[in-house]
Parts: C-alpha cells; structure tokens; sequence
C-alpha cells in the first residue's frame, strides 16, 4: 500500500488498528510498520471492527446498492457473509456483552427511515431483533 492512500474508518484493538485504504480493510500494527489486507472483494467497505476477543473483524461491504455484514479472522482466511438483509440501511454497530454483532437495518421495514437492531453470531447465524427503541 502506497503511503498517499487515504485511510477511512479506524478502529483500534490492543496493538492493532484496521481501517479502509482502496475500498479494502486491511490492519497494521499501532508501532507502525507494514499493514496486510484483510479483504480484496473490490467492494467499498466501511466501518471495520474488532470482535471484543480480538480474533475477527467485522464490517459492511455494499454489494450493489445494498450494504451487507461480512467477518474475517484476522490471522488470515476467507471472509463470510453475516447478513442477507439487501437494504441500503444495514451497518455494523458494535457487540453485545457476549460478543455477538449488533447492527441495525430497516430490512423487512415498510419505511427506511425505521431502522431496527438486531444482534447475530460473529461466525454466522439468524438475526435476532432486539428489543430497543
């Protein structure tokens, strides 16, 4: 990676930073030195984040028009889909207490502007609602 790349959405975990350079995520270490690539989908991702053990990433890839939730280990490996929600309004948010993703959407929503949040199994599952808001 080129030093004028321009670095979007940092997220920090122990000695490790992830962030989006080039429409990919990649993480380097906070003392510097080189960053590696964690996804290459040639899809725009946004908003990466380390699981609260520090053992995968989570973050949203806009297939199309419609944002979806994918995971990767950091040590490396293929990525998995979490969401098939196909709706513009799906983002990662954060994790419970118990380490699973909270993200909200307004998929299954007569009107956008209802976003609800739903938590799921960092390695893949169903999407439960949660009951907020």
């Amino acid at each position: 990676m080129t030093s004028s790349s321009y670095l979007r959405f940092p997220h920090v975990h122990g000695d490790l930073v992830t962030f989006v350079a080039e429409d990919d995520v990649w993480i380097a270490p906070l003392s510097g030195g080189r960053a590696w690539r964690v996804s290459s989908l040639q899809l725009p991702a946004r908003n990466p984040r380390f699981t609260p053990d520090g053992k995968r990433l989570v973050w949203t890839v806009v297939q199309g028009t419609s944002p979806e939730v994918v995971s990767a280990e950091v040590d490396g490996g293929g990525y998995r889909q979490l969401t098939y929600f196909g709706h513009a309004t799906t983002r990662v948010k954060g994790f419970t207490a118990r380490g699973e993703v909270v993200v909200t959407s307004a998929f299954r929503q007569a009107e956008s502007r209802h976003t609800y949040a739903y938590r799921l199994p960092v390695d893949g599952g169903w999407a439960e609602e949660l009951p907020l808001g």
